[in-house]
This record gives structure tokens, sequence and C-alpha cells, in this order.
């Protein structure tokens, strides 16, 4: 008779501990909704999986000559790559806000393949008036891409210096008529806006 009290209060000690942790989960599903789809990424600058570079162009150009008046993100492409000061002399006073370098950059002729890596994207230190001109910010974070790519590669490395041809793209901010003037530069390959009202963090960036 023990035993079955036992065995009892044992199934009803389990019945309540369950109940109370289906009362906690519900509880905490409750109190923290899901995400709003505003956190989505939805919005990508660059070339899209399967899409060629001839593609990838026209609708760039479409993108651009329906770009607003209004400050929107742009991804300029460089093909074939660029240094910094041909990039600085495309947009001029424009703030670029990140690089991407090409992956390959400082690899060795006698490399295998997989030593050529995927292109670096670099997020760009804020010029200071006096201290840091926008060219110095380029090259800050062209070196720190290629110190990421060195460390990637190891010895595989030809000590490739900040001033490379090696920029594949930049993204910047600026609206429409600054934008399309850009894009007549001779280094420019494309210009591609997204929407005035996309926000910084929330789209992806592929140049290539």
């Amino acid at each position: 008779m023990a035993e079955w009290n036992n065995a009892r209060r044992w199934r009803v000690t389990c019945a309540v501990v369950f109940m109370g942790f289906l009362v906690v989960v519900v509880t905490v599903g409750y109190v923290t909704p899901p995400r709003s789809s505003d956190s989505i990424r939805t919005d990508r600058l660059g070339p899209v999986s399967g899409e060629s570079a001839e593609e990838y162009a026209v609708r760039a150009a479409a993108a651009l000559n329906e770009a607003p008046e209004e400050t929107a993100w742009a991804l300029l492409t460089f093909d074939p790559p660029a240094r910094s000061a041909e990039v600085i002399d495309a947009t001029g006073d424009t703030r670029i806000s990140r690089v991407v370098v090409d992956g390959g950059a400082g690899a060795r002729p006698d490399d295998d393949e997989y030593r050529v890596l995927p292109d670096m994207p670099i997020d760009l230190p804020s010029p200071v008036p006096g201290v840091i001109t926008s060219h110095e910010a380029l090259e800050t974070a062209v070196s720190s891409a290629l110190s990421r790519l060195r460390t990637f590669r190891g010895a595989f490395e030809d000590g490739t210096p900040p001033d490379c041809t090696c920029v594949v793209g930049v993204v910047v901010r600026a609206d429409g008529e600054t934008l399309r003037s850009i894009a007549e530069h001779e280094s420019v390959s494309t210009a591609e806006p997204l929407p005035g009202d996309a926000v910084w963090g929330r789209f992806a960036v592929r140049a290539r």
C-alpha cells in the first residue's frame, strides 16, 4: 500500500511539474512575439545567383534611371578592379561606407584554386576633417581587407600593398543625380541604387 501511495504521489508531482512547464512556455511565447518582418533582409545590392554580368548591368542601369531625388544606398562596381585613387576620383566627396576587395588579391600564380578566396567586404571608418581623408579611410579599409585575406591564405601571399588594383565595389549613399554622374566615370562599371527607405545593415551586398 505504501509503495502504491508513493507511486501515485510521484505521478501527481510529475503532472504538476509538466503543467508548470507548459505555463512557462506559453507565457514566454506570449511576452516575446516573433520578430517583425522589418528586421529581415529583403533588399540586396549586386547580381543575384545565376545572373550574368550583362544581365546585371541592364538591371542596375534601369534602377539607376529611376533613382530617387533623395539620398539612397547604392553599389558601384569596378571591372576591371580599381585602385583606391581611381575610386576616390570617381566618387569625389560622396561618402563611401563599404569597400569590397577582390578575393584573389595577393594570390600567387601557382596557388591552388582554393587559395583564391571570396571577395572581402569591409566597412570604412568615417573621414575626419583635418585628421583622415576619404582616400586614407578607403586605403585603411582596403588594408584591413588584405590583412584578412592574408590571414586566411597564410603562406600563399605576395604582400599586396593597399594601393593595389583590387577594389571591385563600394557602397555609397547619394541622391539619384549624383549617382548618375558617378556612373559616367570611365572606371565605374555599374551603379545600382536601392529604394530610398532601405536601412543600413538590412540589405545584402555582393559586388559580382
